[in-house]
């Protein structure tokens, strides 16, 4: 079965039932007739029951403990697991019009997560996500300089212009208003005009109520967060993504050294250049990679050799050594 889940003909397969359902998503409409909203049923019970094919299929090769052992696994198997709980609610014997509408209704919002299904199948859509999720753990610290704005904004809004009848909604105009009246109302609409939302016509409300110079706080507000902060932010997400895409450095880039054959008339040379360079001293980069060679070159230090090889002789193993190495020793 484990030859049978990740063979290719099967995953192709597997992926054109995952396109065939986002396609069937997006055909849905508001007053189709009867007879097409019946074959969309049909097509969701044979598309449901594939998924449940390779649900099973999977199981069988990896075993419970190794399919959800898997992290996109996990997402792929509540998905499939939700569709067919729709199904049993919906055709199931204790299906009720009047007792399962609410949940019928919630699990066929669900549907909507099968599309997440391209990003189990599509290396590319996984790495592209890792990659945005990556930028956003970067992200903390603009999101806290970013909150720090809009509640600065938010004070000095609330202080200038709360309370003004011109920010209240007109009679004609249903819902909410922009205005500066409490905390979150004034950061709403700090956040709205971030996004250069009808910001023109609030500034205009904003010089009725305090007079022309009531223009710098909104133009203020649009420079520091439209065009600094959130250009500040594509440049944070561009330069994750920069380097998501560049190459580990090679050897040679870490230590700053290049490739020079070993020779034993060179020891003391190799050592105190490799030693250097490792360290820092001759220009190379001090990195914890380099453990295991500043370990080399601590053993290739002469004077390091000459105290293994007196132990050697005391302790009587002298095996490949010359004469006269054990007779200066």
């Amino acid at each position: 079965f484990w030859d049978l889940a990740y063979s290719t003909w099967f995953n192709k397969f597997m992926m054109a039932v995952v396109l065939a359902n986002v396609i069937a998503l997006g055909m849905e409409y508001h007053g189709m007739s009867p007879e097409f909203a019946n074959g969309l049923e049909i097509a969701n019970l044979v598309m449901t029951s594939a998924f449940l094919l390779e649900f099973v299929v999977k199981h069988l090769g990896l075993g419970l403990v190794g399919y959800w052992r898997e992290p996109w696994n996990l997402l792929d198997g509540a998905i499939v697991v939700t569709s067919v709980v729709e199904l049993v609610l919906k055709y199931g014997p204790q299906a009720s019009a009047s007792t399962n509408t609410q949940a019928l209704r919630a699990f066929r919002m669900l549907r909507i997560l099968r599309s997440l299904r391209l990003l189990i199948r599509v290396e590319s859509l996984r790495k592209l996500l890792r990659m945005v999720l990556k930028g956003f753990v970067v992200l903390k610290d603009f999101i806290l300089l970013l909150a720090l704005f809009i509640f600065i904004f938010s004070i000095l809004g609330l202080q200038q212009f709360g309370g003004s009848p011109y920010f209240a909604p007109s009679p004609n105009n249903v819902g909410f208003s922009s205005n500066f009246d409490t905390l979150w109302q004034s950061a709403y609409t700090v956040f709205q005009l971030l996004t250069a939302d009808n910001w023109v016509a609030t500034s205009w409300d904003g010089m009725r109520a305090r007079g022309t110079a009531a223009v710098l706080y909104f133009v203020a507000w649009i420079i520091v967060g439209n065009f600094v902060l959130l250009t500040l932010f594509l440049a944070i997400l561009i330069t994750n993504f920069q380097s998501d895409e560049e190459p580990p450095p090679s050897e040679d880039e870490l230590t700053g050294a290049e490739y020079k054959p070993f020779a034993p008339d060179d020891q003391s040379e190799t050592a105190s250049t490799l030693g250097g360079t490792i360290l820092g001293d001759g220009g190379g980069l001090k990195d914890p990679r380099n453990a295991l060679q500043q370990r080399i070159a601590r053993r290739t230090d002469p004077a390091a050799v000459y105290r293994l090889k007196k132990w050697m002789v005391l302790v009587g193993y002298h095996h490949g050594m010359m004469e006269h190495e054990k007779e200066e020793i």
